[in-house]
């Protein structure tokens, strides 16, 4: 995709795919909220890279007069979702007549589901303001650059430090790479690869969370076997997305751009 293309997709994303984000949350409810709040927040996270993208292609203040609002709807949902991943993964890693790890309150959706949309309709309001501006082409390769860059850093400080901050940081800068590859068209071979990547550091993440949920000394004693399983899964995870991230972080950014865009 030439850069000119990427400056008219961009503009033509972002209010549709915003617009999605609120279609969801309208089908959220206080007795239903999981299956649209997941939406949701998938599709604020790739506003968010959207944006990244834009970084030198927009002005800031215009960039960040979405992004912020997007920022604070998206700390709004992640209570609830935080609760369905504990909840699924305990579900998954108890065997049959097992019994799961107590699960912290569920907090009440109401407040939360209320903040996050009006937190939507400020970022609608404020992007219209940024694309009366427009979107300056000639940024739309660094932007990719930058994103790849930080992305391909963040795997080499996980590779050596494999903490569990350090792979949920790398799971962030992949899933904006993964979702700024697959907005610019890129190949499909580098999208279904980005794509695995962001499930196997998603799946390990969810693991992580359930291990700290219920990392006190009773938890880990009268549950020890569902969280022994869960440190067991992590380890293939973790082992596939080294191997996988090697492999997609190979080149330097200039490079990588070069055969993404050809």
């Amino acid at each position: 995709m030439k850069p000119e293309d990427m400056a008219s997709r961009l503009a033509s994303f972002l209010p549709s795919e915003l617009r999605r984000t609120q279609r969801a949350l309208k089908g959220a409810g206080r007795r239903n909220p999981d299956e649209p709040v997941h939406e949701a927040r998938k599709s604020i996270k790739k506003l968010r890279a959207a944006l990244r993208l834009a970084r030198k292609m927009a002005p800031k203040r215009a960039r960040d007069g979405v992004g912020h609002p997007l920022r604070e709807a998206a700390h709004a949902l992640g209570p609830l979702r935080d609760h369905l991943v504990l909840n699924k993964t305990g579900r998954d890693l108890a065997k049959r007549g097992e019994n799961m790890p107590p699960l912290p309150d569920a907090p009440d959706p109401g407040p939360l589901l209320k903040r996050a949309r009006a937190e939507l309709g400020r970022a609608t309001r404020e992007l219209q303001r940024l694309r009366q501006g427009g979107f300056n082409e000639l940024g739309a390769e660094a932007g990719l650059r930058r994103i790849y860059r930080r992305a391909r850093k963040e795997m080499k400080k996980t590779c050596k430090s494999e903490s569990d901050a350090d792979l949920h940081a790398w799971r962030r800068r992949a899933k904006d790479l993964y979702y700024v590859l697959d907005l610019v068209e890129a190949p499909s071979g580098y999208v279904e690869k980005m794509k695995r990547l962001t499930e196997l550091l998603g799946d390990d993440h969810d693991l992580a969370c359930f291990e700290q949920a219920h990392g006190s000394a009773a938890a880990r004693k009268t549950h020890h076997y569902i969280l022994k399983r869960a440190k067991k899964r992590r380890r293939p995870l973790q082992k596939n997305a080294f191997r996988l991230g090697r492999r997609l972080f190979d080149r330097d950014e200039r490079d990588f751009v070069r055969r993404v865009l050809a």
